[in-house]
């Protein structure tokens, strides 16, 4: 399998392998399945990897259809490195949550601020649950009590996140 090969390449730092792959050309239903179904890889290095595609994907403008988008929600309680989580959290902004999913997906990445040391997975935490109250109504309370606590307890770095992602929301106290 040549993708999860070129996955399997990735050492944790050098990206080369990972922009020959996600540059290759043209990246059709199969091959963006292939990519999610090797997100769900018990090796930490393919999840990171996997992700760090679907990432640049989304960057280049790749569209993801209407599965796609559901199997990238799902993956975010599934992924455990720190790198997978964060590259999936970047990948947020740009996808639409159905009500259904609001709510699972809230828990997770709220779960994440109690379990996660990362300073980069805790920042883009806070940023995606800022976009989950901004298309779902519903979760802006919760997620405003979660914000200002953050605004209070959190690392610098973190804030710095915090007060951009909230930059443009007008949905806030």
């Amino acid at each position: 399998m040549e993708i999860l090969d070129a996955l399997r390449d990735f050492d944790g730092k050098h990206t080369k392998p990972l922009e020959e792959l996600a540059f290759r050309g043209e990246w059709d239903t199969q091959a963006i399945g292939t990519l999610l179904v090797c997100v769900e890889s018990d090796e930490s290095n393919v999840q990171s990897a996997a992700t760090w595609v679907l990432k640049c994907l989304q960057e280049r403008g790749v569209s993801f259809n209407a599965s796609q988008h559901n199997q990238l929600l799902n993956l975010l309680h599934k992924v455990a490195p720190w790198e997978a989580k964060l590259h999936l959290l970047q990948m947020l902004p740009q996808l639409r949550v159905t009500s259904q999913q609001a709510e699972p997906l809230f828990q997770t990445i709220a779960g994440f601020l109690d379990s996660e040391d990362n300073k980069f997975v805790r920042a883009w935490s806070y940023n995606g649950l800022i976009v989950l109250a901004t298309q779902h109504r519903k979760l802006r309370k919760k997620v405003a009590s979660l914000i200002a606590e953050g605004q209070q307890e959190e690392a610098a770095s973190v804030k710095a996140r915090i007060r951009k992602a909230l930059k443009d929301v007008n949905w806030m106290e």
